[in-house]
C-alpha cells in the first residue's frame, strides 16, 4: 500500500463524497466501502512512513465520518476502523493490535470478497 502516490493518484476530497453517495443504486455500498478502504490504505501509508496524504485532512475526514450513515454492521465496523486509525495518527501512535486485526478483517471482508465475487 505504501508505494502508491495517494495525493497524486487520488486527489479528490473523498471525505466529502462519503455522505453524498446515496443514489439507491446497487454500487453505492461498493463506492462508500471503497472510500473507507482507501482511507485505511492511506493510514497504512502514514504509519509505515511512506506518505502523508491523510494527515493533511484527518480532521475533515473524522468530521465527515461522524455523520456517516452505514448500511449495515460491516460498514459500521469499517468506519470504526478508519476512525480508530485516525485517532492513533492524531495521537502520534503506531498501529495497535486492534487496528491491525481490523485491517485484516476489512481486507478479507471487502477487498478479497470483491475479487471472489467478480470471478464468479
Amino acid at each position: 500500500m505504501g508505494d502508491l502516490d495517494y495525493a497524486g493518484d487520488y486527489p479528490r476530497p473523498y471525505w466529502l463524497l462519503i455522505n453524498r453517495i446515496n443514489t439507491g443504486q446497487d454500487d453505492d455500498r461498493l463506492i462508500r466501502s471503497g472510500i473507507l478502504i482507501l482511507f485505511m490504505a492511506m493510514l497504512d501509508s502514514e504509519f509505515d512512513g511512506s506518505g502523508i496524504s491523510i494527515s493533511q485532512h484527518q480532521d475533515a475526514i473524522a468530521e465527515a465520518l461522524s455523520n456517516f450513515v452505514p448500511e449495515d454492521s460491516d460498514m459500521i465496523r469499517l468506519c470504526n476502523v478508519v476512525l480508530h486509525g485516525l485517532s492513533l495518527l492524531k495521537n502520534g501512535c503506531q498501529p495497535d493490535d486492534r487496528f491491525k486485526e481490523d485491517s485484516g478483517w476489512a481486507y478479507n471482508q471487502f477487498i478479497r470478497q470483491y475479487f471472489v465475487q467478480s470471478a464468479i
